[in-house]
C-alpha cells in the first residue's frame, strides 16, 4: 500500500480494497485524524511511529521511537536464513543480536517450527517492544530476551551451548553520515544507526566474536551498509574462522546481506 492508503486504512479500520470497492466515507472525526497524521508527516515524523505499527514478513509489528523501523531489506536477511535451515533436524538455536522491535526473532520463531531464539539488546526500552511483539504473535515461549551489550554477550556465551545460526541487523551507518540521512530516518534511534567512523564497528565485532558461539559449519548472517562488501571481503579472506562466504543483493542491486559459514574444524 502507498502512504495515503496506509493512513486511511488505519484511521478507517478497513482493508485497502474497501477504499475503492465500498467507497468508505470518513466521519468528521476521521477526516480530522487523517489531517493530523498528514501534518505530523510534513514535520518529518515516520508514518510507522504515527500509526504505531509496520508490516514485516507478512506480520504486524508494534514500533515506537525506541526502536528502528523494520525495512524490506531485512526481510532478505530472514528469507536467506530460512533457506539455510535444515528440515527435520530437531531444535535449531538462533542468536539475534540487536533485536530492536524483535522483527527478526519473532519472524524466525513463527516460520520455523523447531526454532528457539536468544535475542539480545542493550536497551531495555527496545526489549519491552520486542517482548510485546513476541506475545502478540504468541512466540514468547520460543524466544528468550536478554538485556546485554552484544559484544559482552558474545564474549560470555562461548562457554555455553553453541548456536546453529547468528542473525543481526546491527548499526552500520558511518557516524559522519548520520546528519545527512532523510529527516524521517533521523527520527529513529541514533544508537541503532551509528556504526562508528566507517560504519563497520559492530560488523567487525560480530565477525570476530561470533564464531566462538557457533557450531562448526554454522552460518552467520549480517545486514551491511552500502559499500561495505569490499572491505568485508578483504577481512574474511584473512579470517580462518570462516570457510566460505557470499553476499546477497537488495532490491536495488546493492550487496546487503553477508552470509558467512564457520569453518568445520
Amino acid at each position: 500500500m502507498n502512504e495515503t492508503e496506509l493512513i486511511k486504512t488505519s484511521v478507517l479500520n478497513c482493508r485497502r480494497v474497501d477504499l475503492y470497492v465500498d467507497a468508505v466515507v470518513p466521519t468528521v472525526e476521521q477526516e480530522e485524524a487523517i489531517r493530523r497524521i498528514r501534518e505530523r508527516r510534513r514535520e518529518g515524523e515516520p508514518l510507522q511511529y504515527i500509526l504505531g505499527e509496520t508490516d514485516f514478513m507478512g506480520m504486524a509489528f508494534h514500533v515506537n521511537p525506541q526502536v528502528l523501523i523494520p525495512r524490506p531489506e531485512t526481510e532478505i536477511l530472514v528469507e536467506t536464513a530460512l533457506s539455510l535451515v535444515p528440515r527435520g533436524g530437531g531444535t535449531f538455536r538462533i542468536l539475534d543480536l540487536g533485536t530492536g522491535s524483535g522483527n527478526i526473532a519473532v519472524s524466525c520463531a513463527a516460520l520455523l517450527d523447531d526454532a528457539l531464539v536468544d535475542s539480545v539488546d542493550i536497551f531495555p526500552e527496545a526489549l519491552e517492544v520486542a517482548s510485546g511483539n513476541a506475545r502478540k504473535h504468541r512466540m514468547d515461549r520460543k524466544i528468550r530476551f536478554v538485556h546485554n551489550d552484544m559484544r559482552l554477550f558474545l564474549s560470555a556465551a562461548a562457554a555455553r551451548e553453541p548456536y546453529d545460526m547468528i542473525l543481526s541487523n546491527p548499526p552500520y551507518v558511518s557516524s559522519g553520515d548520520l546528519d545527512t540521512l532523510p529527516a524521517d530516518v533521523r527520527r529513529e534511534p541514533r544508537a541503532a544507526l551509528d556504526g562508528g567512523e566507517d560504519g563497520m564497528a559492530f560488523l567487525k565485532d560480530i565477525l570476530s566474536l561470533g564464531p566462538a558461539v557457533l557450531k562448526p559449519g554454522a552460518f552467520l548472517l549480517l545486514e551491511i551498509g552500502d559499500g561495505h562488501s569490499k572491505s568485508l571481503e578483504k577481512y574474511l579472506e584473512n579470517n580462518s574462522q570462516f570457510c566460505e562466504y557470499e553476499f546477497k543483493k537488495d532490491y536495488s542491486g546493492v550487496d546487503r546481506i553477508l552470509v558467512a559459514r564457520k569453518s568445520l574444524r
